[in-house]
């Protein structure tokens, strides 16, 4: 069977969001309160603004090229006939390929993300401005470290005020893997937000991606329901109040004031599970 053209990442334009080094993080400390209590309202808006970028296409970005589908379809059966193939085998085929280009999208999934916390700090600290903050002091950073993945700061004052966790999933991926979120409950500050984007490309497996409304909620709350879930045995068994005795999660203990702490500690949760008479 002829081979079918390989699909590529064309790599255009990013606009870059400055990033807050390990070593600039020595002089920084988190707030001793949340941003809500020094600040009412301000989460609302933040949150508010990141809502505003669905339905934004990534183009000055990141695009992902590929053959179409329907002439790729059409080549592959046409071949498949001519060699003799049976109409149940060309179907399987095709599914196949389908498949394949589907698994690729979930591999893109972790571009598309660095694309996002780009798009979201970006706009925040540009277009968006006017709608969160008129204190010039207040500005968006990329963290250096995985987590998390954006800090408000107050550059005067050398103040983290907020975090920011941002997770994208590919819509058709079939599961929820592509937006893992496995960071313990103890590592997370207190008003911390967690922003999922939803996204899909704009021709299905190709072009660029489009973002959708995104989820926008508290990161520590839904870590800790996601540990409790698990230790339950699954979302049915926590409704019901059911506590499994064959699973547990095992969580870092962190207590420092500054973001560096971060950079030396463990900051997932572990889920375990028994097997036999241990875990």
């Amino acid at each position: 069977m002829a081979d079918v053209e390989t699909s590529s990442i064309v790599p255009t334009h990013i606009p870059r969001l400055a990033t807050l080094t390990l070593t600039q993080q020595v002089d920084y400390q988190f707030s001793s309160t949340s941003l809500e209590a020094e600040m009412p309202g301000m989460t609302q808006k933040i949150s508010d603004a990141i809502a505003r970028l669905a339905g934004t296409m990534l183009k000055s970005d990141l695009q992902i090229s590929m053959p179409r589908l329907e002439a790729v379809n059409l080549a592959s059966a046409n071949f498949l006939r001519s060699a003799g193939a049976v109409e149940d085998d060309v179907e399987e085929t095709l599914a196949q390929q389908c498949k394949g280009y589907l698994k690729l999208l979930n591999q893109f999934n972790n571009y598309v993300g660095q694309g996002i916390e780009e798009l979201i700090g970006v706009q925040l600290n540009g277009a968006l401005r006017d709608l969160w903050a008129d204190d010039p002091n207040l500005v968006f950073f990329r963290n250096a470290v995985q987590f998390p993945d954006l800090y408000l700061i107050h550059k005067e004052q050398k103040r983290i005020l907020l975090s920011i966790e941002v997770k994208s999933w590919f819509v058709f991926s079939g599961d929820d893997i592509t937006a893992r979120f496995e960071v313990a409950p103890s590592v997370i500050k207190d008003g911390s937000l967690i922003v999922l984007f939803p996204w899909h490309m704009t021709d299905l497996v190709f072009g660029t991606p489009i973002l959708l409304r995104p989820y926008i909620g508290d990161a520590k709350a839904l870590a800790e329901r996601r540990d409790q879930i698990w230790i339950a045995g699954g979302l049915r068994e926590f409704r019901r109040g059911i506590k499994s005795q064959d699973r547990k999660v095992e969580i870092p203990v962190v207590d420092a004031a500054k973001p560096t702490a971060l950079n030396q500690t463990k900051t997932k949760s572990v889920a375990y599970q028994r097997k036999g008479d241990v875990f």
